[in-house]
């Protein structure tokens, strides 16, 4: 007689956010040593340090061990210039295992939680700051976002730009280069070689390709400040089914629920 099969349901990352002081030790060496196992120069004071800037942490684990499949740290920022002032969601240490990159999960809980951070804390227009060092990064932004800074062949997105530098200029300070858009940190932490490398056929992707003319260095650890507005209305279609919301019945019920009137 044949062993009777499992109907065990697969394996699934389960994302939830959680307050930086709430972690406790453990957890947090766990996050400092995924991040160590797939990138450079990762010592547990600078780990600590930049965790403690942080107000919020996207953690995933896996359904079945408990296993950390991946996190993503968050503070707000604010920035002044003139009468102008500026508010975002900034993105800190991020890594998902390779082992979850074909999942969608990790992103489709991190946008909710960003999305309803947004709502919860900053004025609109609310944007989230980020730093890219690697490719796949930089591409969450035209795979999930409509309209974003730096952006391939997208000379319109000007607006971006003044808030983007303003809140890079007052959050690294020297380490920023305006002229480039790099972030040249004195303890860079680039991706260990072998993780995500570009290969020729990545390159042949255009948005590779922008990466890659724009950060030139990024396998030194150099870092490309990015910009995009955090709100339903900005994300594409890939970016809505994320968050269940594929069709404009779905998006307003979405921003409802996030607690907000839906714009055109």
């Amino acid at each position: 007689m044949s062993e009777p099969r499992s109907c065990q349901a697969p394996a699934r990352l389960l994302v939830e956010l959680r307050p930086v002081p709430e972690l406790d030790r453990q957890e947090r060496r766990e996050l400092r040593e995924l991040m160590a196992r797939w990138f450079e120069n990762v010592t547990e004071a600078s780990f600590e340090r930049d965790l403690d800037e942080k107000r919020w942490v996207v953690v995933a684990r896996d359904s079945r061990s408990g296993e950390l499949g991946g996190f993503s740290t968050l503070t707000t920022l604010a920035a002044r210039d003139g009468d102008k002032r500026w508010n975002a969601l900034y993105s800190g240490d991020t890594i998902v295992d390779p082992q979850w990159w074909r999942s969608s999960e990790f992103f489709q809980g991190w946008i909710r939680h960003t999305l309803s951070l947004a709502e919860r804390f900053l004025e609109r227009p609310a944007y989230w700051l980020l730093l890219s060092s690697g490719f796949r990064t930089y591409r969450l932004l035209p795979t999930f976002f409509r309209r974003y800074a730096p952006a391939c062949g997208r000379q319109d997105l000007g607006e971006f730009l003044p808030p983007l530098a303003a809140l890079a200029r007052d959050r690294f300070g020297s380490a920023y280069d305006p002229a480039t858009g790099i972030v040249r940190l004195s303890h860079p932490t680039p991706l260990r070689r072998g993780v995500s490398d570009i290969t020729p056929e990545r390159l042949s992707n255009r948005h590779v390709q922008y990466f890659v003319q724009r950060n030139p260095e990024h396998r030194a650890g150099d870092e490309l400040v990015c910009l995009t507005e955090l709100a339903v209305e900005n994300l594409t279609r890939a970016g809505l089914r994320m968050v269940g919301a594929t069709g404009n019945a779905s998006r307003s019920r979405f921003a409802t629920r996030l607690g907000r009137e839906p714009t055109a």
